[in-house]
C-alpha cells in the first residue's frame, strides 16, 4: 500500500532508509510485540496478566528505552516524515503512555517514546483515530479500564476484564454493523479501531487519501464466509486493493 500510495513511507529508491525501516520492524515484531501481549492486552482484558508483571514491565521499559536509542535518532524511524516501521509502532506507543499501563502493569514510557507520540499526533491526521472513535478507540477503552491495579490482578478481576472484552466484541459488531467510514480512496483496511495491530494500515490509508476502515471483528465478522474468501486465516488487518487482498 505504501509503495503505491504512500511512497514517502517506504522510499525504495532509497535502499539503506528501507533497510533500516525493515529492521526496525523486525525488530517490534520478533521481540516487542511479546512486551505487549504483558503489558497493553492484559490492561485492555484480551488476556490474564503475567505471573510476575513488575518484570514484564521491566523488560518492556528496557525495550522501549534500547529502541528509541538505536530507531529513534531521528525525529523519526523514517527520517523526517513517518514510515510504515512507525505508522507499526504508533498504536502501542501511543497505549503505552496511557497512565494505565504505568499503574497496572509497571512501564515506564521513556520521554523519546513520549516525544515520537507528540511528533507522530502532529504529522499524521488520522491519529485522533486512536483517542476517539464513538467509545471504541485505544484511548476510550483504556479509559474504561481505569480502577485499582489489585482488583484487576485478582482471580475475579481478571475473569470480569475477560468478560468484558467479550461484551465489547459484540458492542462494536453492533455499532459498527455494515460501516465502511468515508474515504476518498478505494483501498479498504478490514478490522476495528481497537485493535493496534489494525490501526497501523487504517492510519496510513486514511492519512494518504488512498482508503479507510471497514469494520470486521475478530471472532464475528473473521468468520464469514464473505470473510474467508479474502482470508482463510480467520485475522486482521485485510487489506482489499481491487481485486487483490492481503
Amino acid at each position: 500500500m505504501a509503495e503505491k500510495y504512500a511512497p514517502a513511507a517506504y522510499p525504495v529508491a532509497d535502499a539503506k532508509r528501507c533497510a533500516f525501516i525493515d529492521w526496525a520492524l523486525d525488530r517490534f515484531s520478533g521481540v516487542m510485540y511479546a512486551d505487549a501481549a504483558k503489558t497493553i492486552y492484559p490492561v485492555l482484558g484480551y488476556v490474564s496478566a503475567p505471573e510476575d508483571q513488575a518484570a514484564a514491565g521491566k523488560t518492556c521499559t528496557e525495550n522501549l528505552q534500547e529502541f528509541a536509542k538505536v530507531f529513534l535518532k531521528e525525529k523519526f524511524i523514517g527520517g523526517d516524515k513517518p514510515s510504515i516501521a512507525d505508522y507499526r509502532v504508533a498504536p502501542f506507543f501511543f497505549c503505552y503512555a496511557h497512565p494505565q499501563l504505568k499503574e497496572v502493569s509497571c512501564v515506564e514510557v521513556p520521554n523519546r517514546i513520549k516525544q515520537f507520540n507528540k511528533d507522530f499526533a502532529e504529522a499524521c491526521s488520522a491519529s485522533g483515530l486512536m483517542s476517539v472513535a464513538g467509545g471504541y478507540a485505544l484511548k476510550e477503552m483504556l479509559d474504561a479500564k481505569a480502577g485499582s491495579p489489585a482488583d484487576m490482578l485478582t482471580v475475579s478481576g481478571i475473569q470480569e476484564t475477560v468478560n468484558a472484552a467479550l461484551d465489547f466484541v459484540m458492542e462494536i459488531a453492533d455499532a459498527f454493523k455494515d460501516k465502511v467510514t468515508a474515504g476518498s480512496g478505494k483501498v479498504e483496511i478490514h478490522g476495528a479501531p481497537g485493535s493496534m495491530n489494525c490501526m497501523g494500515p487504517i492510519l496510513i490509508a486514511k492519512h494518504a487519501g488512498c482508503g479507510d476502515m471497514v469494520q470486521c471483528i475478530p471472532g464475528v465478522d473473521t468468520q464469514k464466509p464473505e470473510f474467508l474468501a479474502m482470508n482463510p486465516f480467520h485475522a486482521v488487518p485485510l487489506l482489499k486493493d481491487g481485486d487483490f487482498c492481503l
